[in-house]
């Protein structure tokens, strides 16, 4: 049975909200008129918003104790629910980390195209 999450303390919901939000500033301006971040117990929702009224669920992750590591999941719009994601080594969770020198390239040659 997958682990559940713990509960997500509120310094910890704090700072993950104002990285959320900078990060989609820095990386998604103009694509929402909102974003918007809320907790429920080990989880942690993105929406963000089109139009006053009109959310686009963005994805969910799963707080496991430690605000750098999370299990992450997309929602799925076909069944209507959060689908877990998986990296390529099979795991459900990762930790936040700064992209390599390698990564960072491809990620600017993703962009030009």
């Amino acid at each position: 049975m997958p682990q559940r999450g713990k509960g997500i303390p509120a310094a910890v919901q704090a700072r993950t909200e104002q990285r959320i939000l900078a990060h989609a500033a820095k990386h998604h301006a103009g694509k929402f008129t909102r974003i918007d971040v809320r907790f429920r117990g080990a989880l942690c929702y993105i929406d963000g918003y089109t139009e006053p009224d009109s959310a686009v669920h963005l994805c969910r992750l799963r707080y496991f104790g430690n605000e750098h590591h999370w299990g992450f999941a997309y929602y799925k719009y076909s069944s209507e629910k959060y689908e877990p994601s998986f990296l390529l080594s099979g795991k459900d969770q990762a930790r936040r980390r700064r992209p390599s020198t390698r990564q960072r390239s491809f990620g600017n040659v993703r962009r030009a195209l």
